[in-house]
């Protein structure tokens, strides 16, 4: 859905921000959504329990994917 620029400063959100849809009397209402806390994680926690042999199982397992050339927008 396209908003008009004017729309959104009034909002006072930026493009691609979302927002909550509601009808109300047959007329469209549009509210900046709420925005949920994102939980966030150390890298220490996300690796633990990573081993090298997973690793090696991992490389193995998507060889395929990181062969050939760049097709988009890609870094090579």
């Amino acid at each position: 859905m396209t908003i008009p620029s004017n729309v959104l400063k009034r909002l006072n959100v930026e493009v691609g921000a979302s927002l909550e849809l509601d009808v109300n009397d047959g007329a469209f209402i549009a509210r900046p959504a709420h925005k949920t806390e994102r939980k966030r994680y150390a890298l220490v926690d996300l690796l633990r329990g990573v081993t090298p042999k997973i690793v090696s199982k991992l490389n193995a397992g998507t060889a395929s994917a990181r062969e050939g050339k760049p097709v988009g927008r890609e870094i090579a």
